[in-house]
């Protein structure tokens, strides 16, 4: 699978085409553990790479993880069965283990039905994990979170200054010159200006009209700070 050209969805169509993939995943997890003998089950590989590389963009990153790490364990191991069987002696089997590790225990019917039902509870497992992934996914994508502004020194002494001006007399609107002074030690409006303006804009402060002006830290500047 060319994971490289694969289109990530986007939108609710996105969410639509991973609920149908896990449902695959889940229906044959559950109809596998129900009674076929076939090994491996029929769950797909690129079906699992596909809901891994998507499940991130939905903030569920770590079910993606634990979705392979459970279809990996059942590959290992009906794999170890194939070798297994394929070790017509005892040398063969030692140079196959030594080669790709411990391979499970075929030499009775026993050990066979044993094999077969401990992968069978994997499958099982994973068939759980895509149930539950299922009952996490959003019917529609979050929102992308807004980034914080880049701001320049001056920018952050400034918001910084607006909001321990305002702390201090919560009914205050800081003039320009109190915030220079305080933001970097001058007294001259000038300084600071454009720094105030960049601020309106982004919404971090909000400005006043009329006599005196001044100046009032928003919510948004204030989480800005925290």
């Amino acid at each position: 699978m060319n994971t490289n050209a694969l289109e990530l969805p986007e939108g609710e169509r996105g969410i639509s085409r991973l609920r149908g993939l896990l449902e695959h995943v889940r229906d044959e997890a559950h109809n596998y553990v129900r009674g076929s003998s076939d090994l491996p089950p029929p769950i797909r590989r690129d079906e699992i790479v596909e809901c891994a590389l998507f499940l991130p963009n939905l903030g569920l990153a770590p079910s993606a993880a634990r979705l392979v790490a459970e279809f990996q364990k059942i590959v290992w191991h009906a794999v170890g069965r194939g070798l297994a069987e394929s070790a017509g002696t005892k040398r063969e089997r030692a140079e196959l283990q030594r080669r790709f590790g411990e391979l499970p225990d075929l030499s009775t019917p026993r050990a066979k039905r044993e094999h077969d039902e401990y992968v069978r509870g994997l499958v099982a497992q994973l068939g759980q994990t895509a149930e539950s992934i299922l009952a996490n996914l959003p019917e529609r994508p979050k929102p992308p979170r807004e980034l914080p502004p880049e701001l320049g020194r001056t920018e952050r002494d400034c918001l910084r200054a607006v909001s321990e001006l305002q702390a201090k007399d919560v009914d205050a609107w800081p003039r320009s010159d109190e915030i220079a002074k305080r933001a970097i030690g001058s007294v001259k409006r000038g300084n600071v200006a454009r720094p105030l303006a960049n601020l309106v804009k982004l919404g971090l402060i909000r400005s006043r009209e009329g006599p005196g002006g001044g100046y009032r830290i928003t919510s948004k500047g204030a989480a800005l700070l925290t």
